[in-house]
């Protein structure tokens, strides 16, 4: 299952060679570059539904020819393949849609993500200069010959913005501490490979996690010691004070911003938290910051974790210079300098809780290299700490049946549901040159709208429109010409979690139509921004109408009765899947994270939350990750 099929590779072939022809900007042959083979690579890295999808899809379009022209798409002649493709691209039907969709997407990937390709469009990866400020980290990431057998005062699960923090303020507290981080270690040394790699390897399913709805929205996270944090943009917000205000109401939780100041403080302080200079925003930046200034808009550069950033444009694949201040930089060697160990590789499958402490925890190694479980480790905990994000830790709970009588686990998620519109303009604009999110508009954001940057290199770039091929070459080939600019929206609605029989994560999530329409707001404003810029022609990633030529075209968006299936979205920030709250009734944790009904069993992660942010949640997970284990340590003493 985990294979293509030589009957898939054969229709596979043939799609490539009508998708990407060989073209005057780009005189490459399909078949003379490794694009299947990359992609046969990335198709063992998906998720089980995702492949299960993709082979449908692959022999829905094979057999589909039958209808079109009495043949299977193999069989038919050259120009009557480029026929039925030009037929399948004018379908309307979602499901349908959708399925060429993915099928085309990560054909792109794999294209563009080729050398001989992405050099054609005139990219290369930025010159970078390294400077270390620490030790080499993965000397103290323990991988057993044999299993293991540990008690300890606290194991956490998970090394991301949650589990570092809680990790290391209770280890500097002089506890004994073990982490489990299910997935590898990387370093600079790594991040100066191809995106691709990078996403193959420190993401979660090879970059395609997706919600299951109307629509269907890529929701990526890192699977790494670090966490998200390692391949986030970097981006730093505090929690917004409404936004505590209405959990206080509503969820009866007593938190003051005043008890929360010092953890913000601490944990800008630790990261090092600046404004974005602007001699790095790049020509993005600069070009936005034109079209809001012309608009009579304000803007201003983002607060990032990255003191020294030089620009490499690569945040969401790793900072190849460390300047972005991920927590395998910071909290996780604080916490194993403490005497922390950590254990990479290494999943969480069995918690048993105990009356007399914490919790039994049993996890399974699994070698980097072949893939093949191997080891395990069991511990005996006084406290858990479960940071493994709001899509993990609610199967980890289901899974081990933790609360079988608490309905809130896994529900109630939000995802800040994001779009984002690429101009194209005259002159060079070389868009992987500067930070991909350094700028941002927050006029909106009481609106739920917060417009931040969104550049990513060309195979992620060329998967994220969806056009005819013919205009998606045309926009690949003016690559340098392009800009691109996103917001994310605070969500009306609320998705769900679900473990199916197999183990696998079900992500259920629909559009809310109040948010639809925060979404066209959005992306008009965009594309006046642009305009005001002096952009050619935009993107918009609205199915009915996918390209604007001036702004005049834009009275056709207001007329537009737009459906929740005519956007292009992505997502980045799960939240909410296990809320915290005064009543076990209403919610899964109390007010410092501890679990309704389990004592010593801790949350610490983005799933506590209540609701949407409105904004980038790293910081404000990490100040209640601080929080929880001050709590955790006045209990360990007392």
């Amino acid at each position: 299952m985990k294979n293509l099929s030589p009957t898939e590779i054969r229709i596979l072939k043939s799609f490539l060679r009508v998708l990407l022809p060989r073209s005057n900007k780009i005189p490459v042959d399909v078949d003379e570059i490794k694009v299947v083979e990359s992609l046969e690579v990335q198709f063992k890295a998906l998720p089980r539904l995702i492949r299960i999808h993709f082979k449908l899809g692959f022999r829905i379009f094979q057999w589909g020819g039958l209808l079109y022209g009495a043949k299977p798409f193999t069989w038919l002649s050259p120009a009557r393949q480029v026929g039925y493709l030009d037929f399948w691209e004018r379908i309307h039907f979602y499901p349908l849609r959708m399925m060429l969709r993915l099928l085309i997407s990560m054909c792109y990937v794999n294209y563009y993500s080729q050398p001989e390709v992405y050099q054609c469009l005139g990219y290369s990866l930025p010159p970078v200069t390294v400077k270390r400020e620490r030790a080499e980290s993965n000397n103290l990431v323990i991988f057993p010959k044999k299993d293991i057998f540990l008690k300890t005062e606290v194991c956490v699960i998970g090394s991301g913005a949650g589990g570092a923090v809680a990790a290391k303020h209770l280890a500097a507290h002089g506890h004994e501490v073990v982490i489990l981080e299910e997935g590898d270690f990387f370093d600079v040394n790594n991040f100066n490979e191809e995106p691709y790699d990078i996403v193959r390897k420190a993401y979660r399913d090879g970059g395609f996690e997706t919600t299951i709805g109307f629509p269907l929205i890529i929701t990526p996270t890192g699977r790494a010691v670090g966490g998200t944090t390692l391949i986030n943009s970097g981006t730093c917000f505090r929690l917004p004070e409404n936004v505590l205000e209405k959990w206080n109401e509503q969820w009866g939780l007593d938190i003051s911003y005043k008890e929360l100041a010092p953890y913000f403080e601490d944990v800008e302080k630790t990261l090092h938290i600046e404004e974005a200079k602007e001699d790095v925003l790049g020509n993005i930046g600069l070009k936005v910051k034109k079209g809001i200034e012309v608009l009579g808009l304000q803007g201003h550069p983002l607060r990032r974790n990255a003191p020294g950033c030089q620009g490499a444009g690569r945040c969401c694949f790793g900072c190849p210079t460390e300047a972005k201040k991920s927590t395998n930089l910071n909290y996780i060697p604080e916490a194993l300098r403490h005497g922390a160990q950590l254990y990479a590789n290494c999943r969480a499958e069995t918690i048993i809780p105990k009356y007399d402490y914490g919790a039994e925890v049993i996890g399974t190694f699994v070698d980097p290299k072949t893939g093949q479980k191997c080891h395990q480790i069991h511990i005996k905990a006084e406290i858990l700490i479960l940071a493994g994000g709001s899509l993990q830790t609610p199967l980890l709970i289901k899974k081990n049946q933790l609360l079988l009588h608490n309905s809130h686990v896994g529900r109630h998620l939000t995802i800040h549901p994001a779009a984002k519109v690429i101009a194209r303009f005259d002159e060079d604009i070389e868009g992987w040159k500067g930070i991909p999110q350094g700028y941002c508009m927050d006029e909106w954001r009481e609106a739920g709208i917060n417009f931040e940057g969104a550049f990513t290199p060309p195979a992620y770039s060329a998967a994220a429109v969806s056009v005819s091929r013919q205009q998606h070459r045309s926009l690949m080939e003016n690559y340098r010409q392009c800009a691109s600019f996103g917001f994310l929206v605070s969500d009306s609605g609320q998705g769900r979690v679900v473990r199916l029989p197999t183990g696998d994560p079900l992500v259920l999530y629909n559009l809310h139509r109040q948010d639809l329409e925060k979404f066209k707001k959005g992306i008009r404003l965009l594309c006046q921004i642009f305009f005001a810029a002096g952009a050619r022609e935009i993107y918009t990633g609205i199915h009915p109408l996918p390209r604007v030529n001036g702004m005049g075209d834009l009275v056709i968006m207001d007329q537009l009765k737009m459906k929740r299936t005519d956007l292009d979205l992505g997502a980045f920030h799960p939240l909410g899947t296990c809320r915290m709250g005064s009543k076990p009734n209403q919610s899964v944790v109390g007010p410092f994270g501890e679990i309704h009904g389990l004592k010593n069993i801790f949350i610490a992660d983005g799933s506590v939350f209540p609701s949407s942010l409105g904004v980038n949640p790293m910081v404000t997970i990490m100040a209640f990750a601080a929080r929880s284990a001050d709590h955790v340590h006045r209990r360990l003493t007392h």
